[in-house]
């Protein structure tokens, strides 16, 4: 063999020490172990988390990865932050494995509730608002009528309210811009007599640049696996590269 790739458990576990340490005991440490772990493989990294005290649960972007940590052994927390699609087989094996899902369409809102009544069971969501990087979310405008919608489900769960930065690494004007936003949208959604436990919106470079988006939890992507979104952050904190 010529040339391999190694990956390193313990730069793994050591940033996710350093994460931890970072954002203190309060809130919610989320791996995002999407892409296969970021070309680190998806399984063995999603293990390494499974075992470490300081991740709280694992974010995926599909349900396809959901259902393959599942099927391996993955017993903590799992949450898709982006594509499944609306079928009643994926959203039923989504709700008997337990697996949380996004949401950012009343069409998703309303399968999911009639999946869930029919199976017996709660889906467990996350609404997704477009704060300004304008990937997927219910839009600022629309949050009042949509969380008047979400109330008639019986059978969901909001567990979380969340959102995207489009540059947390280099623009801190249009970051401070978009947690206001995800703030507006949480109080809105209050009024309407919604309240979810789990706000987010951090990824790496905000969690260590920005303490006042960590909120509720932080979900790091990059520096789970030692890499630094910016000259900055590698100044706020010490990593260890996993792979060589």
């Amino acid at each position: 063999m010529l040339s391999w790739v190694e990956i390193s458990r313990s730069a793994i576990e050591y940033n996710l020490k350093s994460f931890r340490d970072l954002i203190g005991p309060s809130v919610l440490l989320i791996p995002v172990v999407k892409s296969n772990a970021y070309g680190h493989g998806i399984l063995e990294v999603a293990r390494i988390c499974e075992e470490a005290a300081e991740a709280d649960r694992l974010a995926v972007v599909s349900l396809d990865e959901a259902l393959l940590l599942r099927a391996c052994g993955i017993m903590k927390p799992i949450q898709v932050l982006s594509f499944y699609p609306l079928e009643d087989e994926a959203i039923s094996e989504a709700l008997k494995k337990n697996i949380i899902l996004p949401v950012y369409s009343l069409d998703q809102a309303k399968l999911i509730n009639k999946i869930g009544e029919r199976l017996g069971l709660m889906g467990v969501v996350h609404l997704k608002i477009d704060t300004g990087t304008s990937r997927v979310g219910v839009l600022m405008n629309d949050v009042a009528s949509f969380a008047a919608e979400f109330r008639k489900f019986s059978h969901l769960k909001l567990e979380g309210l969340w959102s995207h930065f489009s540059s947390a690494e280099s623009d801190a004007t249009v970051t401070a811009g978009q947690l206001c936003a995800l703030e507006d949208a949480d109080e809105t959604m209050k009024k309407a007599g919604l309240k979810a436990p789990i706000r987010h919106i951090a990824c790496t470079s905000a969690a260590i640049l920005y303490p006042d988006t960590r909120l509720d939890a932080a979900r790091i992507g990059l520096g789970l696996y030692g890499l630094y979104p910016s000259a900055a952050c590698q100044k706020k904190i010490k990593l260890r590269p996993a792979l060589s």
